[in-house]
């Protein structure tokens, strides 16, 4: 008999209300979560778009100045690995299998890109947990190396400066991807 009085108290037109300002207060905070999950996706696409630019700017220059074809696979080869394993550390699944591990990462790459990364590469880089970024740096040293082999112009050149302002965009977007997919509101 309690609680039917009680029941009795509580008036319709308030329940109401409060059903449709809950019912807005979770459409608007829902909105609020989709527009911050497309801006950090946008981010990281934006990112993922700078450093395959680097890649190709690489390329371009190494080109340009006639650089030797083998050092230009390479170092593009080099991007492309760096780009892939920046994608493989962000998404350890792939197609429902979980990849937990990095060794397990680089069999997936080795099944998907088979020549994109030696046997000695591979090595150096199983000890490093962002190998992605470290490539970067193996980039870096081999163009300090061609420069001081004459292969491209020298270290006070203008052009060696965009090299390796190149190099460090790369590094940037990586740093760009890694801080959005980690850093959530």
């Amino acid at each position: 008999a309690c609680q039917s009085s009680e029941a009795l108290l509580i008036k319709r037109e308030k329940i109401q209300k409060l059903g449709t300002f809950l019912c807005v207060f979770v459409g608007m905070l829902l909105g609020f979560f989709l527009s911050s999950s497309v801006t950090r996706w946008h981010g990281c696409v934006n990112a993922f778009m700078e450093l395959l630019d680097a890649v190709r700017s690489m390329h371009m220059q190494m080109t340009a100045l006639g650089v030797d074809r083998h050092r230009t696979v390479t170092l593009s080869r080099y991007g492309i690995l760096s780009a892939w394993l920046l994608h493989l550390s962000l998404n350890p699944g792939n197609k429902g299998k979980q990849l937990p591990k990095l060794e397990k990462m680089w069999s997936w790459l080795e099944q998907i890109r088979p020549h994109l990364v030696q046997p000695e590469e591979k090595e150096l880089l199983l000890r490093h947990k962002e190998c992605y970024a470290l490539i970067w740096t193996w980039v870096a040293s081999l163009i300090g190396r061609m420069s001081q082999n004459g292969e491209i112009p020298p270290m006070a050149s203008p052009t060696y400066g965009r090299i390796l302002n190149i190099v460090q965009d790369a590094y940037g977007s990586i740093g760009n991807v890694r801080t959005l997919q980690m850093v959530k509101a």
